[in-house]
C-alpha cells in the first residue's frame, strides 16, 4: 500500500499559534491557496481512494485537492486531530507543547489524549486501510498531530525528533507498507 498523507491547509488558529485539536476550524484564504497548490502537485498521481478526517478543515482541503477527479472519499473519525481537552484554544507558546509528544507521558491537560492512545487509534485505522487497499495508492487528508504519529506507525520512532514526521500545511508525505 502506498499512502500519500497530507495535512490540511492553514486556518486562522494555525496562523495565531492556537492549539486546535478537535475544534472545527475552517481554512483561511492561505489554506485554500495551499490546497490548490497541493492539488496541482498531485494531479499526476494515480489515487485509488481517499480517507479524510471529518473536521471541516480537512474536508475543505480534500474537496479542493480532489476537485474534478472521480476518487471515492471516506470520512473516518479515527484520523481526527489529537484531542487536547481543555488545552484546545490555548496558545502553543504558553504551554510545553513538545512535552505533549513524549511517549509514556501522562496527559498534561484534562481530557487530553495520550500519545499511546493516538498511536493505538491510528494503528487500527492504518491496519484496516491496509487490509482493504494492499495494492492501492491511498490519499489520507488529516492533521499535524496525526502526521507525527503516522510516521511512528510506518517508520518507528524518529531518528532525531518528532519534527521529521510532522507535515506542514498541505505538504504531502509518502509512506509504503508492504
Amino acid at each position: 500500500m502506498r499512502v500519500l498523507l497530507i495535512r490540511h491547509g492553514q486556518t486562522d488558529w494555525n496562523k495565531q499559534g492556537l492549539l486546535q485539536g478537535t475544534k472545527d476550524i475552517p481554512l483561511n484564504a492561505t489554506g485554500l491557496e495551499q490546497a490548490l497548490a497541493a492539488r496541482e502537485s498531485l494531479l499526476g498521481e494515480k489515487i485509488d481512494m481517499c480517507y479524510c478526517s471529518p473536521l471541516i478543515r480537512t474536508r475543505q482541503t480534500a474537496e479542493v485537492v480532489l476537485k474534478g477527479r472521480d476518487i471515492p472519499v471516506t470520512y473516518d473519525e479515527r484520523i481526527v486531530e489529537r484531542r487536547f481537552g481543555v488545552a484546545e484554544g490555548m496558545s502553543v507558546y504558553n504551554i510545553d507543547f513538545d512535552a505533549t509528544w513524549v511517549p509514556d507521558m501522562p496527559p498534561m491537560f484534562e481530557g487530553m489524549e495520550t500519545f499511546e492512545m493516538l498511536l493505538e487509534r491510528l494503528t487500527g485505522f492504518f491496519d484496516d486501510v491496509y487490509s482493504k487497499h494492499k495494492n492501492d495508492t491511498v490519499l489520507v487528508v488529516t492533521h499535524g498531530g496525526v502526521s507525527i504519529v503516522s510516521g511512528y506507525y510506518f517508520c518507528g520512532p524518529p531518528k532525531t525528533d518528532r519534527s521529521e514526521y510532522f507535515c506542514k500545511n498541505c505538504v504531502v508525505k509518502e509512506y509504503i507498507k508492504e
